[in-house]
Parts: structure tokens; sequence; C-alpha cells
């Protein structure tokens, strides 16, 4: 266009010199005042991008900052967050962040109504995306808001599940979520999509953080193989007798194993579980071993498969190919006995902030429960050698990603420092909501430092990060709900 400009430009010169007078001075004039508004035309045009995106900056700003009513959570998520760009690698993004100093990785309360419920859920959303459009020091790239959560059974499972949702409701992500329920599937890889809650025709989901059996290939059926995938493990004997405590005292059944042995063993069922741990699931072949949640469930959720069982366990080459899969499907596997390593470690890699992996624990077991429950477990020699033999693949998988987890946090840059901060915040937080009712404060703002923006939390938050499993469930349920409807209404 400019070089277009040029040659009629010399043209009209060639006229002009021809022209005398005043006539040739008016026309001198007349072009040259035309050229100058085309250029500001020009200029106008090629600016106006720039402005505009100015302009929607500051508006986005500008509702993350203030209140708004819980009506118009769906419009406003709609408007502001799913305007992200899509990552080289097909994943869902916000905003891009400056370089870590990690280097850089690829990688309750009272249960309430559903209007109060809907209510906290509006407040802590608004106040939540505060945090989202500027980034602190030690996270790198894109935010990832693709997630791939396999939550085993009793393995502080449920606080991560907790961390996630709140971070998908606040930026209006889609969660897969079961109907009903708490499982997305639990006695089969197979995944039911009548079983599934609604969802916008022809879009992935983002987020999955629900329990269910993990199969790679059922799940990138509803999201895509490059969102980020990881799990979360625990000491096999801890989980296994925290199972047994939890089942036994939430869902114990007449006729079933485990009500036959507990009742066999009442006296003592830890004791009677570490002698005898085939008296409480049966291992023969044709038996629901997948009804059984204390017999390697972690392995099983990840995938082990259920036939079998009592055969499998002693197949140290099935044992060794299973581990070696699950290494090459996730991403990273967390730790629940290093869990605030964790939580850095996967803020890490997700490029998330700091106030995003605060939690305060949920669904953790009653300290004030019975003395054969609570009381220190010292296996002996013989004890622990039956449950090796019983827990081989949760072993062998547990002791591999340990392995693998304090090699990577060992070579993290500045990675103690931050975890350091990231424990100082977190008991800030965690006095502060479990002070509420004393206190007259209704916000607690958090000091910017090194390794995260400055940021505040709410009574809202704090009710959000208290909420027990089912809670923050039916709320991602009931806004997923909503989402799905406007959707119908705006197509």
């Amino acid at each position: 266009m400019v070089h277009y400009i040029r040659l009629e430009n010399k043209k009209s010169q060639n006229n002009i010199q021809s022209v005398g007078g005043k006539d040739g001075y008016r026309l001198r004039v007349g072009i040259f005042l035309s050229l100058a508004a085309f250029a500001v035309l020009s200029l106008y045009v090629s600016s106006r991008s720039i402005f505009s995106s100015a302009v929607v900056t500051r508006f986005q700003h500008q509702l993350t900052t203030v209140p708004y009513q819980t009506q118009n959570l769906t419009q406003y998520t709609n408007d502001v967050n799913r305007s992200g760009p899509v990552s080289s690698n097909g994943r869902y993004i916000t905003e891009s962040h400056e370089e870590s100093p990690s280097g850089g990785h690829s990688k309750s309360p009272t249960k309430s109504d559903s209007t109060n419920l809907s209510g906290i859920q509006g407040k802590a959303n608004a106040e939540g995306k505060q945090g989202t459009q500027t980034a602190g020091k030690g996270r790198a790239g894109d935010e990832v808001t693709q997630v791939v959560f396999a939550k085993v059974h009793k393995a502080a499972s449920s606080t991560v599940q907790n961390v996630l949702l709140r971070f998908a409701m606040a930026r209006d992500l889609d969660v897969m979520l079961p109907r009903a329920q708490d499982h997305v599937n639990e006695f089969g890889s197979k995944i039911d999509r009548s079983l599934l809650i609604e969802h916008r025709s022809g879009q992935s989901f983002d987020i999955l953080a629900n329990h269910l059996v993990f199969n790679e290939d059922e799940i990138a059926a509803y999201i895509p193989r490059t969102a980020f995938r990881f799990g979360i493990l625990r000491e096999p004997l801890s989980q296994a007798l925290s199972a047994l405590q939890y089942y036994t005292t939430n869902f114990l059944g007449p006729g079933s194993d485990l009500y036959n042995a507990v009742h066999k063993y009442a006296k003592d069922p830890v004791k009677g579980f570490l002698d005898n741990p085939q008296a409480f699931c049966n291992e023969s072949p044709g038996s629901p071993v997948y009804a059984c949640m204390i017999n390697n469930r972690m392995s099983l959720d990840l995938g082990f498969g259920f036939s079998n069982m009592a055969v499998a366990k002693k197949d140290k080459s099935k044992i060794q190919a299973f581990v070696e899969k699950v290494d090459t499907q996730f991403d990273v596997m967390l730790i629940s006995e290093y869990f605030d390593e964790s939580m850095v470690l996967l803020r890490r890699h997700l490029h998330w902030q700091m106030k995003d992996i605060i939690y305060i624990r949920v669904n953790v077991a009653d300290k004030k429960s019975e003395y054969v429950w609570r009381r220190d477990i010292k296996p002996n020699p013989t004890q622990m050698q039956t449950f090796k033999q019983w827990a081989a693949v949760d072993i062998a998988l547990y002791d591999h990603f340990l392995t693998k987890f304090l090699k990577n946090i060992e070579t993290e840059h500045l990675f103690q420092e931050e975890l350091s901060a990231f424990k100082a915040v977190r008991s800030e937080v965690v006095n502060f909501c479990k002070n509420l009712s004393n206190s007259t404060v209704d916000v607690l703002n958090i000091a910017k430092n090194r390794w995260s923006e400055q940021f505040s939390v709410s009574r809202s938050h704090c009710q959000l990060m208290m909420m027990t499993e089912k809670e923050i469930v039916d709320m991602a349920r009931a806004s997923q709900r909503t989402r799905f409807h406007t959707s119908l209404h705006l197509s």
C-alpha cells in the first residue's frame, strides 16, 4: 500500500510541475492535506487492535476487582475466562508469565444449603480471579488449565481434589463429573458417557479430579492426551490401615468379607488384618476383588487390573511392567508423606499462583475415634513380611515413585526456599480460617514475596477450603450444570 502511494505521488508531482500560479499552489496543498489525512487514518487503523486489547484488559481487571451478584457468575466467566488462547501442545491457557527460578518446567464448615453454597462460590470466584492476571516469581510459561488427576483412595487425594475444583470454578473450566455419586467409575476402567454430567457439545472437559480407575484411552475420549496428568501415592501400610478404618467405619455391610473379618477380630481388627489379611478380602478366582478397598487399591486405581489378584501380585515381571507403564503415563506422581513439597512441585509444573495451592486438609480420619484405630501401629517382623506379600504391587509402585519424587525436588532450583515460604503463608491462612468465629477480620492480606504476588484470603475462601468432599463436588456439579444450560440458551 505504501509503495502504491509513492508511485501515485510521483505522478502527481509531474502533473503539478505543469500547473503554475495559484492553481499549482492549491493543488500542492490539497495533495499534502490528503496524504496527511491518509497517514493519520493508517495510524489509527494500525493502533486500533492495540487500543482494543488494552481496553479489554482494563475491563477484565475491573471485573476481577469488584464484587458481583451470584446470578452474573456464568455470564461473567463465559465473557472473561474462556477467551484464552491455546498453547502449541493444545492446552488451554490464560496468559504468559516470567521465567521461574525453577528453571522452567515443561511439564467443614457445617453443611450449607444450595443457596449458601452458591453465594460462597460467587464470592470466592470473584476474589479468586484477582490472582490470574499477573504472575509471581517461581512460575514459568503458561498457566496450565487442562489437568487429569488420578484420585486414588485414602492418600490425601480429597485435599488435592479441593485445590483442583476451586481452581476450576474460579476460572470457569469444564469439570468431568459423574451425574451422581463421587466416582466416575470404580469397578472397572470403562467410562459410561451416560453417567457423566451434561457437557457442552463438541468441547472437551478441562479438569478431572474425581475417583476413577485410570485408563488412558478411556479418558482421552473426554480430555485431550496433552492435558497434564498426575497422581498421588501414600506409604502402602498407612494407606491400607487408613482404608481399613474408613470403610469399616463408614461402609460396613453385612455379608461382606470385610464385615465378617471385622466382627471376627472385633477386639483388634488392625492386628487381625496384619496377621491374616486374606480374611478381609476374598482373592479366590472369580471373586470381586474390585470390591476390596484394602488389597493394593492404589495400583488398582491406576489401572493394574482386577483379574486374579492373588496370582498377579506374585508376578514380578508384570508388576515391573505396570510400574513402568504408569511412569510413562503421568507427568508427575506426588507423595502424601511429602504433601507440602508435593504442592509446591505441582505449582511449578502447572505454573499456578501460590494462592491456588493453599489448602486445609479434608477427609482426615477422626482423631477422637476409638483407640484401636488411632494408636501407633508397630507391626512385628512376621506381620511386615505378610503385608509385603499382600501389598506387593502397591509397595513396588510407591518405592519407585518415592525415589523419583525425592530426586526431582532435590534438583529443583531454590526449592527449599519456596517450600519454606509456602509453609509460612499456609500457616497464616490456616490460622486465619480456623479462628474466623472468634475474629472480626473478614480478609487476610498476604504480602508479596519472592514466590508470589500479594493476595487476599476471605471468609468465602476459607469456607471453600474447609468443605467436605461431597460439598465441593456438589458445588462444582451445580456450577457445571448452570454453565451447560446457559450454553444451550446462547447457542
